[in-house]
């Protein structure tokens, strides 16, 4: 990894102090140490109830139900950023430019502003056209009614991940896991109520991730209330138009970027649901490649948590022009995450026939065939996630 280059230089703009003022207030965040290590270990929990959560829908809902629950999550969280147009992804980058100019809340209020907005008119139109919607993303005119709640999902999920976001920004990163714990917990515990009691299929299990995302969102909002009488907002004004020139590009281009991304992460199970036939067996396919994931997300769920949660602290170092510190932390978050991932996609290669014959009973033994696959995508497409952080951080992404 030493072949990550240490800028030579920043780009051109005003002139920015190495270090904060002292008329800028401190912003008391959780070291990087103390915060990466606790949401590391509730992460590790947070995605091992997910895991559990994964095994009880697959052996409760019928293979198509467990299909359609993978385009529909894949679809809320595809639709998020390019509902905003990437507006929130600046956060994580600027919310430290702006808050050692003190013109944080100037920031906030406009960029916040125009994701609620955009948010809204994307959920308006899924929910104008359910019917149409439907028909082109699940192959099925009768799942209208699944597409009025991912509209509804939408919007909150949007919601969370800008709290998330900010909340990580501004180094809160033990409010940042609860969240994530809060909201995996409450989908679990949800999601086993509703299938269980009510009825075992994708509306339930839609409505249940709704609930759990609206109630996650608590410890943001609590986080956040208690900066305000602090002055990290900060007094100074700041004109929209400053504000757009300084993250339009980034916004954009990281839109583009998921928009991509998401695509191709989609590819897969749309190729299955084309083309495997009618629409409940090809649904049934996609439940089955489903499957084959549950185990290898876990990864990517551990490297976007570090991708997140390592940007703000090396944007930090960037803004005091320590990249020497950027490319250490960098390289040491790529390492760990390769020498994990490379053993633990070991160790479930091994384990994979006996927990799934065991769990399953031989309903999902074409998930085992392509389980080495997916480990091995999943885990470059993390060491991808994490390394991308420093294109980020030097505004080349």
């Amino acid at each position: 990894m030493s072949g990550i280059p240490a800028a030579e230089s920043i780009e051109s703009g005003p002139a920015v102090p190495t270090v904060e003022t002292a008329t800028t207030p401190a912003l008391i965040g959780d070291s990087l140490a103390h915060g990466m290590t606790v949401a590391l270990l509730m992460t590790v929990f947070q995605r091992l109830i997910g895991l559990g959560r994964g095994f009880l829908f697959c052996g409760v809902l019928d293979d198509d139900q467990v299909g359609l629950w993978s385009l529909t999550q894949s679809l809320i969280f595809s639709l998020a950023p390019l509902a905003v147009l990437g507006t929130t992804s600046s956060l994580r980058r600027y919310v430290e430019h702006f808050r050692v100019r003190e013109q944080l809340g100037g920031f906030l209020r406009i960029t916040l502003g125009s994701a609620a907005l955009l948010a809204i008119v994307a959920a308006a139109i899924l929910a104008v056209g359910s019917g149409s919607w439907a028909r082109l993303l699940f192959r099925d005119p009768a799942q209208a009614d699944l597409v009025l709640i991912v509209a509804v999902c939408l919007v909150a999920i949007v919601v969370f991940n800008t709290l998330q976001d900010l909340t990580e920004s501004l180094r809160l990163l033990r409010a940042a896991s609860w969240m994530r714990m809060i909201h995996s917990a409450g989908f679990t515990l949800l999601g086993a109520i509703f299938v269980l009691a009510i009825s075992a299929d994708v509306i339930w299990v839609s409505i249940a991730f709704l609930i759990a995302t609206l109630l996650a969102c608590l410890p943001a909002w609590t986080a956040l209330r208690s900066l305000r009488g602090k002055g990290v907002m900060g007094s100074l004004p700041v004109l929209q138009q400053d504000v757009w020139k300084r993250i339009g590009r980034y916004a954009l281009w990281n839109c583009l970027i998921s928009f991509i991304s998401n695509v191709f992460e989609l590819s897969d199970r749309y190729m299955l649901l084309v083309l495997g036939g009618e629409p409940e067996v090809a649904q049934g396919l996609v439940g089955q490649y489903h499957t084959s994931r549950m185990i290898p997300v876990l990864m990517l769920g551990v490297a976007m948590m570090v991708s997140n949660l390592l940007l703000p602290y090396l944007v930090t170092h960037w803004e005091r022009r320590e990249t020497v510190e950027v490319k250490r932390l960098l390289e040491l978050a790529l390492k760990g995450m390769a020498i994990a991932g490379t053993f633990g996609s070991a160790a479930v290669i091994a384990l994979a026939p006996l927990t799934f014959g065991f769990l399953f009973q031989g309903r999902y033994d074409a998930s085992v065939g392509i389980l080495p696959m997916t480990l091995v995508y999943c885990l470059w497409f993390s060491l991808y996630t994490i390394g991308e952080d420093y294109l980020w951080c030097c505004e080349k992404g």
